[in-house]
């Protein structure tokens, strides 16, 4: 990623031109991009039950239809039925439509004087008033017409039209709607209340809605983003390269998704906005390290190097972090999830790509405008040191960021385990609620309750059946079962339970229209509205019903039936539980011989609330898997994954807290947010840990290298978290129920992982010593190292590395003092090129008496590491040499983080220290034997 981003510093005109060039291909292809309004997306994609449903729309016909409401005081005014029957005729004849019901088309069966009367409810327009309260008195006692067609208070009616759709044209739906307003439109003033529902409609108002966000949102979160670099860097012009970058990235993910035939539909909408900010958070770490380079190392040149020796590996790593965030959402069964994954995560792909050959190309041709802030960032530091220096508490006017940071460096170097536990205790005790989290996969509930259609649908429920319908398909397999007056009986039976159950709303079948041919065959009587009683009874009634009806309720040798139920439910928890009691309900009174289905684009839809749960769950435990594996290798420590995991596990127990004690449940909308949330929170503990990384190896102090640490991320990580949360609260503004819980639930866990980052990240972090992979790559050991040091006997290179890289290594000239006898001493020293000389001071003489040489691969000083205390003799550098200092404190992490590397090291000092004692012990022989001779 270096390299890619020096080369593109070098030759800033091509990347231009190549960008250039991308980009405008881009906007040609983004012209076949599609607007898809449909709720097909939102359905499940098990095989099995979409064959059910096609196999039921294939016997019984479509499902699909549109309800048109008409309600006055004055319904059956002999005008106003005039109208209606006008309007159903018209209705008939638009592309699509293959039955319409109404008034007057209801059938109608009833004793006149012992005959059995049957046919439409009206064949004409009454001629007057008389004769039309003599109809409404007669549909009032037809059940095929009250509570279906009209209401029972005889003020509302419906004209149900149901459609066949022509796959072929995309404008379908649009172009009915529009028909069908047209149609209403003389009834609209004559009608206290004239409007449509159902799929036509519905697809309008999404379609027209999703224009709106759009034209809404893209505005809003370009402000944002201008609002939250203006306020960082306090440059207007510092807003340029996020906006290039987005900018550019939005243009290429619109032609990937035209390309995939990925549609804007009600989810992806929002991409564009969602890469504008989250595309954002790179360019402003990478601002933030420019700005340091200035202040650090000077403009220009020196600047860049500076801002890519800090952030070049580390965009590779975050970026991937929150492509995998997204890319994990398309493993849901869930067609919208699946494109929305896929096109943000292309977009999220293509943006760092674009980000890291952008900016410097901007900078080289700019000369770092827009990324400098109006202000000296102040004078230069007074060395190596202080240059990452915290500020100082004496320090008059410090900003908020400071603050900030000293609070949270307070709270790691205090090893704050009381703050840690109970931020962690709140955050399970909150996620206690979230068993109340209820699953919802309802169109409706994609709409505001102020919506015109959750308006018209209320209005139409408070008289008549719900525009929601599903079937109910039971299979037989015995040819004319469906004549038998038991299997009828049966049916009617499940009919009844629908309608004593305040759960639904009505349901229609065959049985409707034997149970009333039966009454009125008995003169009327209500007590026999029920099944006939004898087989042939039933097949003469079956000769009353015109064979359309038939079609509908039975196929052709009476072995499956089929129920249609209309119902008024906002919730796919409530469906459920309504659909388990009738499920049960059917299974006692069907038994074991009979096959039954609850089949329709509504149970489609409902089945995709299930997929949504075992979709989210997957996303978040594959996520975590990766990212603890990309943690661990990262920074070669499984610890480090598992404790990179803890602050960003934080803000998805506080989401589903919160998800649970507000009562918004999971959707389409908010089942992304715990996949995304971690993909993106992580990006700042991975900046935090690696900037710790560096310090502690530079500074080998864990206090001061937090204190560091935090005082240089505070203000990336913060302005991050804060342009993040304010840009998916831009999200608020949308129209979409799903699209401004997915924007309030992000908002909320950007913060509170923000809040985990300050304040969980530090202490968890304190007593770790965190290596990273590209350091372990990086260094170099010279082979004469490991043939010749005990100390690495038996080691592998791997292993070298990582007890090399737990200490410091230094650099000291020939003559210089390593340390002086009986100066207090925790170290030891292992020479990785050229030599020391060890000596001790004759008291009386003060004359230097050599103790050792030491050479490349030696251990010295290693009494004072195991046991801290006085040094028993010096030691000076005999010639320039590289050497690292491992303390007592590191060789106790290297315990803790490699226990078997830590006792291979201990069993290597332990024969170090055995062999030179006995070399004393030979000297001290010797010299005895020189004092007695």
């Amino acid at each position: 990623m270096q390299r890619f981003m020096r080369l593109a510093y070098a030759h800033p005109w091509v990347v231009v031109l190549t960008l250039a060039v991308i980009t405008a291909a881009s906007l040609f292809l983004a012209r076949g991009l599609r607007l898809d309004p449909s709720v097909d997306g939102m359905m499940t994609d098990d095989p099995e039950a979409r064959a059910i449903y096609a196999r039921t729309v294939e016997t019984f016909g479509t499902d699909q239809v549109t309800v048109i409401c008409l309600r006055d005081p004055d319904l059956f005014d002999p005008d106003r039925l005039a109208l209606i029957d006008e309007l159903a005729y018209q209705l008939e004849g638009l592309p699509g439509v293959v039955r319409v019901e109404s008034l007057f088309s209801a059938a109608d069966f009833h004793d006149d004087q012992g005959t059995l009367r049957s046919g439409p409810l009206m064949r004409q327009p009454p001629a007057d008033r008389d004769e039309a309260r003599a109809i409404l008195a007669q549909a009032l006692e037809n059940p095929l017409v009250a509570g279906n067609l009209l209401s029972r208070d005889g003020t509302t009616t419906s004209v149900n039209v149901f459609i066949e759709p022509d796959q072929d044209d995309p404008q379908f739906y649009e172009t009915l709607a529009a028909s069908i307003e047209t149609l209403l439109a003389p009834c609209q003033g004559r009608f206290e209340e004239a409007f449509q529902l159902g799929n036509p409609y519905f697809r309008t108002v999404i379609s027209q809605t999703m224009i709106h966000d759009q034209m809404r949102l893209v505005p809003l979160s370009v402000a944002v983003l201008i609002l939250t670099l203006v306020l960082m860097t306090r440059s207007p012009a510092s807003a340029i390269l996020p906006l290039l970058t987005a900018g550019t990235s939005v243009c290429w993910m619109a032609a990937f998704m035209a390309l995939a035939d990925i549609p804007l539909n009600i989810l992806t909408i929002i991409v564009p906005s969602l890469i504008i900010v989250i595309g954002s958070t790179e360019d402003i770490h990478l601002i933030s390290e420019y700005r340091e380079g200035l202040h650090k190392r000077g403009p220009g040149k020196l600047a860049f190097d500076y801002m890519v020796s800090k952030m070049g590996v580390v965009i590779l790593i975050t970026s991937l972090t929150t492509f995998l965030g997204f890319a994990s959402i398309t493993v849901n069964k869930i067609e919208i999830l699946r494109q929305f994954g896929m096109a943000a995560a292309f977009g999220l792909l293509v943006n760092p790509v674009i980000t890291v050959a952008l900016i410097p190309a901007y900078l080289r041709l700019t000369g770092g405008r827009g990324a400098s802030p109006l202000a000296p960032a102040g004078p230069p530091p007074r060395d190596e040191e202080d240059e990452n220096a915290e500020p100082e508490p004496w320090k008059k006017n410090l900003s908020i960021f400071d603050l900030l940071g000293r609070a949270a460096s307070s709270a790691a170097n205090r090893h704050d385990r009381k703050l840690v536990a109970g931020l962690l205790l709140f955050a399970a005790g909150l996620a206690l609620f979230s068993f109340n989290v209820r699953l919802n996969n309802d169109i409706l509930g994609v709409f505001k309750k102020s919506s015109p259609i959750r308006q018209r649908t209320e209005a139409m429920a408070a008289h008549l059946p719900g525009v929601q319908t599903f079937s109910i398909a039971i299979s037989s397999g015995v040819q004319g079962m469906f004549k038998k007056p038991e299997a009828l009986r049966a049916v009617a039976a499940i009919q009844d339970y629908i309608a004593a159950s305040p759960e639904f709303d009505a349901s229609f079948s065959l049985a409707d229209s034997l149970r009333l041919i039966n009454r009125e065959m008995h003169g009327g009587a209500q007590a026999h509205y029920a099944i006939p009683a004898t087989e042939d009874q039933v097949a003469q009634y079956l000769l009353f019903i015109h064979d359309s009806d038939l079609r509908r309720s039975v196929n052709p040798d009476f072995s499956q039936f089929h129920i249609l139920v209309r119902h008024s439910l906002q919730s796919s928890y409530e469906q459920k539980q309504a659909l388990e009691g009738l499920r049960a309900f059917m299974a006692k009174t069907l038994g074991p011989h009979y096959q039954s289905a609850f089949t329709g684009e509504s149970m489609l839809i409902l089945g995709g609330a299930d997929s949504i749960a075992e979709g989210q769950a997957l996303s978040i435990a594959l996520l975590l898997g990766i990212i603890f594996l990309i943690m661990s290798v990262l920074f070669v420590n499984v610890k480090a994954g598992l404790l990179s995991l803890l602050p960003n596990i934080f803000p998805v127990l506080i989401m589903f807290g919160t998800m649970g004690i507000t009562g918004i449940p999971l959707n389409i909308g908010t089942a992304m947010v715990a996949a995304i949330a971690i993909g993106i929170a992580v990006d700042d503990t991975i900046h935090f840990m690696t900037r710790y990384n560096k310090e502690m190896l530079r500074l080998k102090d864990q206090h001061r290298a937090m204190e560091v640490c935090i005082h240089a991320e505070i203000r990336p990580v913060t302005a991050t978290s804060l342009a993040l949360a304010l840009g998916f609260s831009v999200l608020l503004a949308s129209e979409f129920v799903t699209i401004i819980q997915f924007g309030a639930l992000s908002a909320l866990v950007m913060l509170a992982a923000l809040i985990g980052d300050l304040l969980l990240t530090g202490p968890l972090l304190a007593n770790t010593k965190l290596l990273t992979l590209w350091d372990m790559l990086s260094l170099h050991v010279d082979p004469q190292v490991i043939r010749q040091s005990e100390f690495f006997r038996e080691l592998r290179p791997w292993h070298i590395k990582k007890i090399i890289l737990m200490g410091r290594i230094q650099e000291r000239r020939a003559g210089e003092s390593i340390f002086d006898e009986w100066d207090q001493g925790d170290s030891m020293y292992i020479i990785l090129s050229g030599e020391v000389r060890a000596f001790s001071i004759q008291e009386d003489t003060g004359r230097e008496v050599p103790y050792a040489l030491f050479g490349v691969g030696d251990v010295f000083g290693q009494t004072a590491m195991l046991d801290p205390g006085p040094r028993s003799y010096s030691a000076r550098a005999f010639s320039d040499l590289h050497l690292v200092e491992i303390s007592h404190a590191d060789f106790q992490r290297l315990h803790r983080l490699y226990p078997r590397l830590a006792s291979l090291a201990h069993r290597n000092l332990a024969r170090i220290l055995g062999h030179r004692l006995a070399i004393a012990n030979v000297m001290y022989y010797q010299k005895s034997l020189q004092n007695q001779g």
